[in-house]
Formats: C-alpha cells, structure tokens, sequence
C-alpha cells in the first residue's frame, strides 16, 4: 500500500520532458503524489558555474542543455499543476541578457574539446549555434513567472504533509 511507500527524490535537469512526464505518471499509478522543484538560473550564470567546476562541459553543451531545459518549463507547469515550484536562483546582479559576445570568453576559456568536424559537421554546427543563440536570445527576454520563497515553502509544506 502507498503508506508503506518511502518517499523519493529523483534529481535531473528536466532537459527532455517526456521520460520525466512518464516516470511521473508511472509514480502516480503506484499511488506516489508528485512535485516539481526547477532551480533556474541564467546562461551566463550556468556558463559560469560550469567554469568554476572541475569536471567542466563544453560552453555549448552547457547552452544547448539551458535551452533544452527552459523550453520545458511551461510542459512542467502544465503537467504539475500546484505542484510546480520554479525558484529563481541567480545571484545577486547576475547578468540576465544574453548574447554570443557575452558567451565568447567562455568559448575561449574553455579546455574541453569535441572531436575533429567533417566540413559537412562544422556547417550543420555552425548553424546550430545561430538557432541555439537565437532561441535563448529570446527566452531571456521572456523570463518565467518564479515561485516566491514563501509559495515555495509553503507549497513544500503542504505537499509533505
């Protein structure tokens, strides 16, 4: 029975919404209520964040899987419902624009590197990049409604309980 169920976390980016929707309503069929808690941060935050790690990704990576990830959230709020808490978590003055100069030192930073391109590979990525800067070019400019910390806790509290 659900009460002798223990609770769980299951910890992810979001970045394909599809296995996440359905291992949630796989949950649901076994009796488990489910919330989503999303952390946001900006590009460059992430950009940022993934610099400073040891085990670093490649910038464009790190891009693809922000875009991946914030296109999803609206899915989530549709799918969760109440139980969607989007908290906003860039640091103070945190730069939410986003443009490819802005990303450049990152690039130029960068250790990791791909595998050798094909000229075929190298135009397919070049134009990839283009869509990628545009897509979050324009996502910044429309940023999500975030949970206050007070609806977040209060949401969590009422979930648990």
């Amino acid at each position: 029975s659900s009460s002798e169920r223990k609770n769980l976390i299951i910890d992810g980016t979001g970045g394909a919404s599809k296995p996440l929707l359905k291992k949630k309503q796989e949950l649901e069929n076994l009796g488990y209520k489910c919330l989503m808690l999303m952390i946001y941060v900006s590009p460059l935050t992430s950009l940022e964040r993934n610099q400073g790690r040891d085990r670093s990704l490649m910038p464009s990576i790190i891009l693809r899987t922000w875009r991946d990830v914030n296109q999803n959230i609206n899915i989530y709020k549709q799918e969760f419902k109440d139980n969607f808490i989007l908290i906003n978590n860039d640091p103070e003055g945190a730069t939410k624009t986003f443009s490819p100069e802005l990303t450049a030192p990152f690039f130029q930073a960068s250790k990791a590197k791909g595998k050798p391109k094909t000229p075929e590979e190298i135009a397919k990525s070049k134009a990839d990049k283009k869509q990628l800067n545009k897509d979050i070019e324009n996502m910044v400019k429309n940023l999500p409604e975030f949970t206050t910390m007070e609806d977040a806790k209060s949401k969590i509290n009422e979930f648990i309980s």
